[in-house]
């Protein structure tokens, strides 16, 4: 499945962790390419006038698993969309289900 979270912030802290400040996973689908325009096009205001990063994960069915892809996402305020961005570079786990 193709996840989707958003967070307010990305910053790395000093421990070297990803701190992403308030953060939601919305949900899901199982079409990469669904879940790729529901976040470019902020379907149902995912952003919500706080979240300015989102990324769409592909989990896999089970307990425990990694995302093997991630695309991640910065919300341009001009345009009202989210744009791709370089992905992250982190070793935290998934940002959907920590």
């Amino acid at each position: 499945m193709y996840f989707i979270t958003c967070f307010s912030k990305y910053e790395i802290d000093k421990l070297g962790w990803p701190d992403v400040g308030a953060g939601r996973t919305f949900g899901y689908y199982d079409d990469r390419d669904v879940a790729l325009e529901a976040v470019r096009k902020n379907w149902c205001d995912i952003q919500e006038r706080i979240y300015r990063y989102a990324v769409v994960e592909y989990i896999e069915e089970g307990l425990y698993n990694i995302a093997t892809e991630r695309w991640f996402f910065e919300w341009n305020e001009d345009k009202k969309t989210f744009e791709a961005i370089e992905p992250f570079v982190d070793h935290c786990g998934n940002y959907a289900f920590g």
